[in-house]
């Protein structure tokens, strides 16, 4: 083999591809079918069943019909076979009964025993148990033909894989050297970032830290602290870690332009509702850095937002921000009823404990005005790689929430027409359905609810 190491990073993809493409030829879309004679009278299951993919059903058609399969035909039939919804043995079976297949009366040995036992499976209650004791019955032979079938396809994959895993690693290694190169710049930038946060951290805590001081002194040793206050300063123990969340994410969520350009996309609900502009009241729970804030105001609605974050409440208020720092519950059960347009919340019910979430959902439905809005984005578990690894990134998550679960929740606390909204789509793709569905479905998704 050449010596991989010299060549370029545009040189090894190529190799990759060319790889892949080879794989998947030599695999699963070659049409260099061998075919069975087509002038035999007589066949038998296992004439086809050895057969796979396009190959097993170009073969039935062959035999049986006497005719070429058609494209359609062909991908149906593949459908049927890969989602596992009817095996080698029932497609043959259904195709020898089908008026074509009767019409030729091509003998296939053991076909009135299946076709029989076929239509015993479709049978309510019946067909199941049949199924089931048949798939006993014949398990022995289908591990000893997937065992087969695993030792050929091992030997014909191994070595292509091989070649493939060397480059592979060799693109690795050198998309490494560049990130490398590229790092000392980006990091420089973050740590500016850093710096610049921990003194806005560091100048809050010294004024809250005195303001603690002038008060202590006015009121020691007079009178002791009230409850109340003893409470407040045990809560700004909370506050340790609001320096740490900040840089955490800038280095995970995103910057602010890129945060705005994602919830961009719910402006068009606002704008759907029935209220006059003018009319509209939005509160942001979690306001955060105040991106959402910021695009309603640009928009014209009238918006305010809650955080429990010193930094990032002091960084919104720069902006012109309306917002205030609190406990979301705390401030809910302060408004009056039917009081506001809107309530959103971008990734904060992960956050949440479930009674806590419950709590935010029945107090939203309180204070929305009738024909008002919910809006609650969250990592969407359906996407393997947030559900098994992504959300735990951030050690401050409780728990994922599947979008069925998020919608049946809020549909249960009153809510309705309450829709799943899949945002965050990743740019890749895959030819399989079902991993498609798996690794490139939404990384998050919202919740969207109305006020009856």
């Amino acid at each position: 083999m050449e010596d991989i190491d010299n060549l370029s990073i545009e040189d090894i993809a190529q190799k990759i591809k060319d790889k892949v493409e080879y794989i998947k030829d030599d695999t699963t879309h070659s049409h260099r079918f061998d075919l069975l004679d087509r002038d035999n009278c007589i066949y038998q299951y296992s004439d086809f069943t050895k057969y796979n993919n396009e190959e097993f059903v170009e073969n039935i058609y062959n035999s049986l019909l006497k005719k070429d399969v058609d494209g359609s035909s062909m991908e149906y039939y593949l459908q049927l076979l890969r989602s596992g919804e009817r095996s080698k043995s029932e497609i043959i079976t259904m195709l020898r009964d089908s008026p074509e297949g009767r019409v030729r009366n091509i003998e296939l040995l053991g076909f009135k025993k299946r076709i029989l036992i076929l239509k015993l499976f479709n049978l309510p209650i019946i067909g199941y148990i049949g199924k089931f004791i048949f798939a006993l019955l014949t398990l022995p032979r289908f591990i000893k033909r997937v065992n087969q079938l695993e030792a050929q396809s091992y030997m014909e994959f191994h070595n292509t894989k091989t070649t493939v895993d060397n480059l592979v690693s060799t693109l690795d290694k050198k998309a490494k050297e560049i990130e490398l190169k590229k790092a000392n710049k980006t990091d420089f930038q973050l740590y500016l970032q850093a710096v610049d946060y921990a003194k806005d951290y560091m100048k809050l805590a010294q004024q809250n830290m005195q303001t603690l001081i002038e008060d202590a002194k006015k009121r020691l040793p007079k009178e002791e602290f009230t409850q109340s206050e003893i409470v407040s300063i045990v809560k700004d123990e909370r506050h340790n870690f609001d320096n740490f969340y900040i840089e955490f994410e800038d280095q995970f969520r995103g910057d602010r332009e890129t945060i705005k350009n994602r919830v961009e996309i719910y402006l068009p609900y606002i704008e759907k509702l029935t209220f006059n502009q003018s009319d509209i009241r939005v509160l942001d729970v979690g306001c955060g850095r105040g991106e959402w804030l910021e695009l309603l105001k640009q928009n014209g609605y009238i918006a305010e937002g809650i955080d429990i974050n010193h930094i990032m409440i002091s960084k919104s208020k720069e902006l012109g921000l309306d917002v205030k720092e609190m406990d979301v519950i705390e401030y809910l059960t302060s408004l009056p009823n039917e009081s506001l347009s809107v309530i959103t919340g971008f990734h904060i019910i992960e956050h949440l404990p479930f009674e806590i979430l419950i709590k935010l959902y029945d107090e939203a439905l309180r204070v929305l005005k009738p024909q008002g809005m919910v809006i609650f984005e969250t990592p969407n578990p359906e996407n393997v790689f947030v559900g098994t690894s992504n959300f735990y990134t951030d050690p401050t998550h409780i728990n994922p929430i599947p979008p069925v679960t998020s919608k049946f929740t809020l549909e249960q606390r009153g809510y309705i027409r309450v829709e799943i909204k899949r945002v965050s789509y990743q740019d890749i793709h895959y030819d399989d359905p079902h991993i498609n569905h798996l690794f490139a479905s939404s990384t998050d998704y919202a919740v969207i609810g109305y006020k009856a």
